[in-house]
């Protein structure tokens, strides 16, 4: 089952049972946003070839979105909307159950769900060029996720449930507004690259020196005096 293609693009990612949604001339920010708003679920009226037809009120086609990603949550595993002007990550996606990678740059969006928990396949969240300013203490519980790129938001500060993300390898935090890391950053054991440039970090925390993985260490235009004895001298250190 898909939405018509002016709005909703279904194709296979990797496998044949997996979709992808993909926006299309905007349109998709539009209802995400008021899906998001609007609680009930409207039945499924018109078919046309087994897809929804979208018409009556915006109400109903957007709740025909929320039904659609319902009937199909298990096979979604990939979200790309770039540009779409999306406020916020619906609380409904973090239902799908097979969600593996979250693209959403270059939005309006100010924070994310606490829901986002309940991703126990997400490795993959892409959310930089947003107005972010703070993540959910509940993001620690991202077990899987390998890759997190927040670049030019407007995070102050990083959830003390920070250090839980164990598997991460890439975290590009640059062009932020960050002062300090959490207690526990450097459980971040399998960091292979760490971004914190053009942010306004006067101190890092000791236990950084137990990131042994990295291999890309970017710490340029912070207001740092001085880096930790164990990585003052490590190779892949860059600072202004």
């Amino acid at each position: 089952m898909y939405l018509p293609g002016d709005l909703l693009e279904a194709r296979p990612f990797k496998e044949a049972s997996s979709t992808t949604i993909v926006h299309n001339q905007d349109r998709l920010a539009a209802f995400l946003k008021i899906a998001y708003e609007y609680s009930l679920v409207a039945p499924f009226e018109n078919r046309k070839n087994g897809a929804p037809e979208l018409s009556g009120t915006l109400e109903v086609k957007a709740n025909i979105v929320r039904a659609w990603l319902r009937i199909n949550k298990n096979s979604i595993s990939v979200l790309v909307c770039h540009k779409c002007s999306m406020f916020c990550l619906p609380s409904e996606l973090c239902e799908l159950p097979s969600l593996h990678e979250i693209a959403l740059s270059e939005n309006l969006i100010t924070k994310l769900p606490s829901e986002i928990e309940h991703l126990s396949t997400l490795h993959t969240l892409l959310i930089s060029f947003n107005p972010l300013t703070q993540l959910p203490d509940e993001i620690g519980n991202l077990s899987t996720l390998t890759e997190l790129y927040i670049l030019r938001n407007k995070l102050t500060e990083l959830p003390n449930t920070f250090g839980r993300l164990s598997a991460l390898t890439d975290l590009l935090l640059s062009d932020n507004k960050l002062s300090k890391l959490p207690d526990g950053f450097g459980n971040l054991k399998a960091l292979t690259e760490l971004n914190l440039s053009f942010n306004k970090i006067t101190r890092l925390p000791d236990d950084i020196e137990k990131l042994s993985a990295l291999t890309k260490l970017n710490l340029a235009y912070n207001k740092l005096k001085q880096l930790p004895e164990g990585i003052r001298h490590h190779e892949s250190v860059e600072e202004n």
